[in-house]
């Protein structure tokens, strides 16, 4: 089986988030207002380090429809 390398991508990351990178962290918990960009770094993070490891992921996210 002959691996692709996958090209390299540049990122504007937000530093509040950067510990979504840190790998001795199993479970991190983000607190703040609407709009904090939460998900969406949480997502990208994801999706970024699933690109170099093989991983299993599971995202959830709390609704609320008040």
């Amino acid at each position: 089986m002959i691996m692709k390398m996958l090209p390299e991508v540049k990122v504007n990351f937000i530093d509040d988030f950067i510990e979504l990178f840190n790998p001795k962290w199993r479970y991190l918990i983000y607190y703040g207002g609407r709009y904090s960009g939460k998900s969406y770094h949480a997502g990208l993070s994801l999706i970024l380090r699933t690109r170099k490891k093989r991983k299993r992921v599971l995202c959830v996210r709390e609704v609320q429809v008040s």
